[in-house]
């Protein structure tokens, strides 16, 4: 089985609580991304007595843009090809939930954690 990790960052996969289970999959040098657009966004702002909608939002004493991210298509994910599994970020996974060789890192509840950051992962999820 081959596993081509297509995020910037090394998996380190935990397979048990001891840290010697660790297996790392190194970047693969190709980065999967969810192409993007951006344009100008609105966001609600209520009060008690009112709500309207701002191409801004205050912070302290000045205010700043408000943008509307559009998800456009996968760029660098491969085809699929003979016993391969493609590792990308979840917003990658999400957008190509139709393809059954291509997981995310599990970085939910089951995630090993050191001071609140996952450093490592004891599976992969797929959308």
């Amino acid at each position: 089985m081959n596993l081509v990790n297509l995020t910037p960052h090394p998996i380190v996969v935990q397979t048990s609580d001891d840290p010697e289970s660790q297996v790392t999959i190194a970047p693969s040098g190709t980065v999967a991304r969810v192409g993007t657009t951006t344009e100008d966004g609105v966001v609600v702002i209520s009060s008690p007595d009112n709500m309207f909608a701002s191409k801004y939002v205050p912070v302290g004493d000045t205010v700043v843009p408000v943008h509307k991210v559009l998800f456009n298509a996968v760029e660098g994910l491969p085809s699929p090809a003979y016993d391969t599994i493609y590792i990308v970020s979840a917003m990658v996974a999400q957008q190509v939930s139709n393809r059954g060789d291509v997981v995310a890192p599990d970085t939910g509840a089951s995630a090993v954690r050191k001071n609140g950051n996952v450093v490592a992962v004891r599976g992969f999820v797929r959308y």
